[in-house]
């Protein structure tokens, strides 16, 4: 019986991608250069002229194709369409039927919750970025997924905007966190957006709490998150898909609000003495309270760009 591979690439393939893989193939797009039983080379012709390779491996296939998302990615990287389209034309030389529409229904993959784009608009308006989105980012980045800790949505702490908000109050939440990197499922990659998503929902706490607040008290609550982002949180975290830049936004943000409020307030002389040295155990020199205000405009150019 003669293998199919399209029904083997069938499971391994988004929907929409596989829609698109049949269109090169009805918009005869796609051409056989060499085929025999077990491999084919196939040229597809998309925005250029694409090579792909499929070659049967046990009750598997090896796929490849020059395409920039497929290109040197992992077998475990879910087809391009132009594999679909080479798949189902090396199928129909060989007159294997390709799937039907219900079997496509039934066995290409879930969509992603989050797709690349919607990745890249994260990051476009950090301030305003969905944190369950955050949260889910490493998974989706990663063409291998591993199982990990599932960490709370956020520290316990009231959201009640009618209370002030008591230092000791924000000391107690960034203890729970750095317990949760003690869990023996905690991945640093893998919880590294949940993590910096409890830390935003935190810092919306302390947004909202700021009207009950005294001054004094608020101004040095944000230092220490400052020095607790320096200090901790990039430590436990591998920022290296760029969660780390969420928090600081909204530091920036609140801390723009404090100086609109506040401008003169005794607070900040040691605002700025923590954030200095906070700074410099990072190598970040000469960090005060006007500085960290920009971070409100804090946005990701480059993924290994330096942490503020």
């Amino acid at each position: 019986m003669k293998k199919s591979a399209a029904e083997i690439l069938l499971p391994r393939t988004y929907k929409e991608v596989w829609k698109r893989g049949e269109f090169y193939v009805s918009a005869k797009k796609v051409k056989i250069i060499k085929a025999h039983e077990k491999q084919v080379k196939v040229a597809v012709i998309g925005e250029k002229k694409y090579s792909v390779i499929l070659k049967f491996s046990g009750d598997g296939i090896i796929k490849q194709c020059d395409c920039a998302y497929s290109l040197d990615g992992p077998q475990a990287r879910p087809a391009c369409k132009h594999m679909v389209a080479a798949a189902i034309c090396w199928d129909e030389s060989r007159r294997i039927i390709r799937p039907s529409k219900k079997d496509i229904d039934s066995h290409t993959l879930t969509p992603a919750p989050i797709s690349r784009q919607g990745i890249i608009n994260l990051f476009k308006s950090p301030l305003r970025a969905d944190l369950d989105k955050i949260r889910i980012i490493a998974e989706y980045s990663s063409w291998r997924p591993q199982p990990h800790a599932r960490l709370p949505n956020m520290p316990k702490i009231s959201r009640d905007s009618r209370r002030p908000l008591k230092i000791s109050e924000i000391k107690k939440a960034f203890s729970e966190m750095e317990k949760w990197a003690e869990r023996s499922l905690y991945d640093p990659y893998f919880c590294a957006g949940e993590m910096s998503a409890a830390f935003c929902e935190l810092l919306d706490v302390i947004k909202k709490r700021i009207d009950k607040t005294e001054a004094g008290e608020i101004i040095l609550i944000i230092a220490l998150c400052v020095d607790w982002f320096y200090r901790k949180f990039n430590k436990l975290i591998d920022g290296i898909e760029g969660v780390w830049i969420f928090p600081p936004v909204r530091i920036g943000n609140i801390v723009s609000i404090l100086i609109r409020r506040h401008p003169r307030d005794p607070a900040w002389q040691k605002f700025n003495k923590i954030v200095k040295i906070a700074g410099e155990s990072a190598n970040k020199k000469n960090l005060n309270y006007r500085v960290v205000e920009e971070w409100k405009n804090e946005k990701l150019q480059n993924k290994s760009k330096n942490k503020s």
